[in-house]
């Protein structure tokens, strides 16, 4: 009867253990969904040269899946760059101080956009909820 008692016993504590690493697990594909995210937000941020409507369809993508996405821009100085010989100068000159073309189009350069995503993990074996914030940067 004891031998019993301690291997139903041995049996409960197993599938316990069992049941919380799976709940770390769980926490762990939650952290890295929300990682996929910023690295295809991040994308799209870059792809589209920082349209506008694309953070916005980027931000509302992250409320619903339940994250908060944040973009602060930290440097961004236009310049002009030049259709013939593709020097770069200040937007303050109207020609190419090279080959004096007026055929120029807006070159954004050090641009830089710091992009926050805030999400919530759970684990609801042990009735835990964190909240964690991913930084990223997108040029």
């Amino acid at each position: 009867m004891k031998m019993l008692i301690e291997a139903f016993v041995t049996t409960i504590i197993l599938a316990l253990a069992a049941f919380i690493c799976a709940s770390f697990i769980n926490v762990e594909l939650q952290i890295n969904q929300v990682k996929d995210f910023q690295a295809t937000s991040i994308g799209q941020i870059e792809t589209s040269n920082f349209d506008p409507n694309v953070i916005a369809q980027c931000q509302s993508e992250a409320a619903r899946r339940g994250y908060t996405l944040s973009l602060s821009m930290t440097k961004n100085e236009e310049f002009l760059r030049c259709q013939r010989c593709n020097k770069v100068f200040s937007k303050d000159q109207s020609q190419c101080p090279i080959c004096h073309s007026l055929d120029n189009t807006v070159y954004a350069q050090d641009r830089l956009a710091v992009v926050n995503i805030t999400y919530k993990t759970k684990m609801p074996i042990l009735n835990i909820e964190r909240e964690g914030v991913l930084h990223g940067y997108a040029r």
